[in-house]
């Protein structure tokens, strides 16, 4: 969506809270942690991932083991910290040309999802040492007229006065959604304050929505980068920290409805790319009780006949509490 007024509001805003008030930081990822995370295509255009919005929350941790952590397998690794959480979300997705009323066959479906999860993640070590952090989650949802999203784009282009969008009465067909996924990170760090710290990872998910499995690393380089693999009880706190990171990341897609269109019901698809691939990089500020990331995603192409790569930009307010 259009949204440069909305994006620059939140990020002044986000910066006032973050260096207001608590001027000290600390790790804090053993608190409870809320996170409003909002995602808009960089170039302004309504193309393709045209934006996401997700609230998220995770408890304060648990470090005995209760019913669920003892069944929770922990493989090659041992599990000490727990986390139970939920989300909430919508995402849109359109074609590049939004002001045409006929179907554009040789572009992305018109498409949303709105979507609940339940999110378990775990928190340990394996036989060597080595930080670890694996995340469980359970998406239910609904694709279709039921997911809103025509509603939201048209309303929030109505509000700004930019141009209606005017192809979503060709959008995929109404379609329940339910989707699990798992992903492994691991933490390598050289340093202390300033420190290097480098970030592999790899999951799958498994559903009617998305299926597919993928891998990466990022690298993050800064000042009191704090470390969300802790496994201690934060007590005080270090300065105020900032970091800079980048990574790149595969996927292969065996499933996705944005492209392929419905699994039960004949709807407008294109042809999917099987390997995705992805760049991201962007600079993040912490303090006490609050961190502000703001990063950029280029992606590779997605679908056959696709003209040119999608981009889009992301911020992530964290309040830790």
């Amino acid at each position: 969506m259009h949204n440069r007024r909305f994006f620059g509001a939140l990020a002044w805003a986000a910066i006032s809270i973050l260096f207001s008030g608590a001027m000290r930081a600390d790790n804090g990822w053993d608190r409870a942690v809320l996170v409003v995370h909002e995602e808009n295509d960089s170039r302004l255009s309504d193309r393709h991932y045209t934006q996401g919005s997700r609230l998220s929350f995770l408890s304060r941790d648990y470090a005995s083991e209760n019913w669920m952590t003892a069944h929770t397998p922990s493989l090659g690794y041992e599990a000490a910290r727990w986390k139970w959480g939920l989300e909430g979300g919508q995402e849109i997705y359109t074609p590049e040309n939004i002001s045409a009323h006929q179907l554009i066959r040789g572009d992305r479906p018109y498409a949303g999802w709105l979507y609940g999860a339940a999110i378990f993640q775990q928190r340990g070590t394996n036989g060597r040492g080595m930080e670890l952090m694996e995340t469980f989650r359970l998406d239910a949802g609904v694709v279709g007229p039921e997911s809103q999203a025509d509603d939201a784009q048209i309303t929030w282009h109505h509000f700004w006065g930019f141009d209606r969008p005017n192809g979503w009465r060709h959008q995929i067909n109404t379609e329940v959604g339910v989707q699990l996924g798992e992903i492994r990170r691991h933490r390598f760090v050289l340093g202390d304050k300033w420190s290097l710290q480098l970030l592999p990872e790899a999951g799958c998910n498994l559903g009617n929505v998305r299926t597919d499995f993928h891998a990466g690393s990022s690298l993050r380089a800064g000042y009191n980068i704090p470390n969300e693999f802790g496994l201690n009880e934060s007590h005080g706190g270090a300065d105020l920290g900032a970091y800079l990171f980048g990574g790149l990341y595969g996927q292969a897609v065996v499933v996705d409805i944005f492209l392929d269109g419905n699994n039960f019901r004949e709807s407008h698809s294109v042809n999917k790319e099987p390997f995705v691939a992805e760049a991201r990089f962007g600079i993040a500020f912490t303090s006490r009780h609050f961190e502000l990331n703001v990063r950029h995603v280029d992606r590779s192409y997605e679908f056959h006949g696709q003209n040119e790569r999608d981009g889009f930009t992301s911020i992530l307010l964290i309040m830790k509490f």
